[in-house]
């Protein structure tokens, strides 16, 4: 295989690349095959697109998923739905928390808040048909930021950007500013948080004046599933986000239609319901193939790479090596990227079969290095039951971080279930007494 096409699927084949929903290679993961078989438990974008379009109050949805199992993609393919509703549309802001949360330290109320209001309001702007210049000496982000100035808590003057203050940035960036607004915040929490609601129905009622056929205005802040921290301060990180979205994240309901992406370590510790979207389904909870989610794994990778071309990379029986490599990755869609990514770097094609084995192992040691060995028995035993059950508050925090880091994968059938990442299919072999990857571990 010449390296332009090498290059060509190399980069269709980039792991960390969420989809837009008209992109060629999506494939959609909520129904497969010839009997419109679910393999995520629900069509997760007519789900979600229903909490928003039947409400008449605001609704506030926490969503979780694994980081690459088509969260962000199912995100878009709902805002798309959303914006062309024909029983009147609703305007959906897709905003990164990206953009103003500092993803590895703990979070708090202001920092989202600045977030979802410079988002809002250059959404606005750009409905409006208004330069970002015409709206810098009248930025509602401005307002707000001088309105925290008249708490006893002195606020620096900030630099003025496109739109107005880049608050935002200027919180994610600035630790030290960022504790003195939450101690402004803090000390007016109540009337902090009326302030932000009336200026985002504002902003609402602004979208509808300029776009009469948008009925109302849905806010998602996607990425916060990110949120992990690092070794030294994981425990404080997921504890500050465990506060925020407690309870259905009472003190983040704006008056909008609001949906937050929350880490997926917070499935146990959160009192209301968080959306999980699953795996696909690639095997029954008794291990035999599960065909419809075989053939959508199947059909997700020759969107990506031909099947002539399969045949290069793989050889004559790339069938065969393709379903290795299906079940190897439990159904996640991000692992199973990347194993191709992976194969893709061979100097041999088709890929040995020893390239092949190396590829999986080393992908697979990347689960195996953060398991510490007391953990093997109930990591075994929920392989061998298919259920999560938690002990008490030190499992619960072993549970939290399996799950954050991929090693514990959630299926759907008319119930839940949960099994090991494929990759973990032979604890005793690798285990150490201590994870290598400290980094990630707290």
């Amino acid at each position: 295989m010449d390296e332009a096409k090498l290059r060509y699927y190399y980069n269709r084949c980039d792991p960390a690349e969420p989809l837009d929903p008209d992109d060629e290679r999506r494939v959609p993961l909520n129904r497969f095959g010839a009997g419109n078989v679910y393999i995520r438990g629900a069509d997760w974008t007519a789900r979600l697109s229903r909490k928003f379009l039947l409400p008449e109050r605001p609704t506030c949805i926490l969503f979780t998923g694994l980081r690459g199992s088509g969260k962000t993609t199912e995100l878009r393919a709902l805002a798309q739905a959303l914006d062309s509703h024909d029983g009147g549309a609703i305007l959906p802001v897709l905003l990164s928390a990206e953009d103003g949360v500092e993803l590895t330290a703990p979070i708090d109320i202001p920092e989202i808040m600045f977030t979802i209001i410079e988002g809002l309001e250059r959404k606005v702007l750009e409905l409006e048909g208004k330069a970002s210049d015409e709206a810098l000496d009248r930025s509602v982000v401005g307002r707000l930021w001088d309105w925290l100035g008249q708490t006893d808590v002195s606020m620096p003057r900030l630099e003025m950007g496109a739109g107005g203050p880049k608050v935002g940035i200027e919180l994610k960036t600035r630790p030290t500013l960022r504790q003195q607004v939450r101690v402004a915040v803090e000390q007016r929490l109540s009337t902090f948080l009326q302030e932000v609601r009336y200026h985002i129905k504002a902003l609402e009622e602004r979208v509808k004046a300029a776009q009469p056929r948008y009925r109302r205005v849905v806010v998602i802040l996607d990425s916060l599933e990110k949120l992990q921290g690092t070794s030294s301060n994981w425990r404080e990180v997921m504890e500050s986000a465990e506060k925020l979205f407690a309870g259905g994240a009472p003190y983040l309901q704006l008056g909008v239609h609001v949906l937050y992406t929350v880490p997926p370590a917070l499935l146990f510790r959160l009192g209301g319901t968080v959306e999980f979207l699953p795996m696909i389904k690639v095997r029954d909870r008794g291990g035999a193939p599960f065909e419809p989610g075989v053939g959508a794994a199947r059909s997700l990778v020759q969107h990506r790479i031909d099947v002539t071309d399969l045949a290069a990379i793989l050889g004559d029986d790339w069938g065969d090596r393709l379903d290795r490599i299906i079940a190897w990755s439990g159904g996640y869609p991000r692992d199973l990227v990347r194993v191709l990514h992976a194969l893709l770097e061979s100097e041999q094609f088709p890929v040995p079969d020893a390239e092949l084995d190396r590829a999986l192992f080393q992908l697979g040691d990347e689960y195996r290095r953060i398991v510490f060995r007391e953990e093997a028995e109930w990591l075994r035993r929920l392989g061998d039951e298919k259920q999560l059950r938690i002990l008490d508050g030190n499992h619960r925090e072993a549970v939290d971080f399996m799950l954050q880091n991929n090693v514990i994968l959630r299926y759907v059938n008319s119930e839940e279930w949960y099994d090991l990442h494929p990759a973990l299919g032979d604890l005793s072999t690798h285990l150490t007494k201590e994870a290598i990857d400290q980094d990630v571990r707290p």
